[in-house]
């Protein structure tokens, strides 16, 4: 094979790479807090955590029941499988027209919590930017269950619910109604647990932190 062809096949293959790739199990320490809207923590509340895609995390039985101590607080340490993305970095204006897509760890969180006496599965995204030294949160979602009992349904936005709009549920009984929220609010992050963790650091399993932060806000605005 000549050098030039050797180029152009290094080229193909690297533009197949996935934009979610998965290597080894990494060890996690999760600790989950979850107060209500005047910051007042919710003691014995039971809650589900999806922590990861590897599993189908829309199924109702996937994840880890756990449930609030009297402080509002739960903690769980395990192992889940790495996954990395490509992400760019855009903490400001130029940022996001500059910066380059390079490969991050992250981690989907789900959290099943009730809302109006329907469970609810609520997702967002963490990022991992060690050339920053940076955590960032993405993509909040909030999931009902389809007749199969998978969290597939979403409500369905109604002009800008951050402005004048809302969500509409998918949910017969509450159809005819806008709702201006939806009941939590997730805050996460994710980092390493101490310093080996760096930029394309491959050697070993190092410790990950992450942390979620949940409110309950008070009832919703319905109109």
């Amino acid at each position: 094979m000549t050098r030039r062809r050797s180029l152009q096949l290094g080229l193909g293959l690297g533009l197949l790479r996935p934009l979610h790739a998965r290597a080894e199990d990494r060890p996690v320490d999760l600790l989950v807090s979850l107060r209500d809207h005047e910051d007042r923590p919710l003691p014995d509340e039971p809650l589900r955590i999806v922590l990861g895609t590897a599993a189908d995390w829309r199924q109702p039985q996937a994840g880890l029941p756990l449930r609030t101590d009297a402080l509002g607080r739960a903690a769980w340490s395990g192992s889940i499988p790495r996954e990395t993305r490509l992400k760019r970095f855009t903490s400001n204006y130029v940022d996001t027209l500059l910066s380059l897509p390079h490969r991050v760890d992250w981690l989907q969180l789900a959290v099943e919590l009730p809302f109006l006496g329907s469970p609810c599965l609520y997702t967002t995204e963490l990022d991992w930017f060690a050339a920053q030294r940076a955590s960032a949160q993405s993509t909040a979602g909030a999931w009902w269950a389809d007749e199969q009992g998978r969290f597939t349904l979403a409500p369905e936005p109604v002009g800008r619910p951050e402005r004048d709009g809302g969500w509409r549920l998918p949910l017969p009984a509450w159809r005819h109604l806008m709702f201006t929220r939806l009941g939590h609010v997730l805050e996460g992050s994710l980092m390493p647990a101490d310093d080996a963790v760096t930029a394309g650091a491959a050697a070993g399993a190092p410790r990950w932190r992450v942390t979620l932060r949940i409110r309950r806000d008070r009832p919703p605005v319905m109109r």
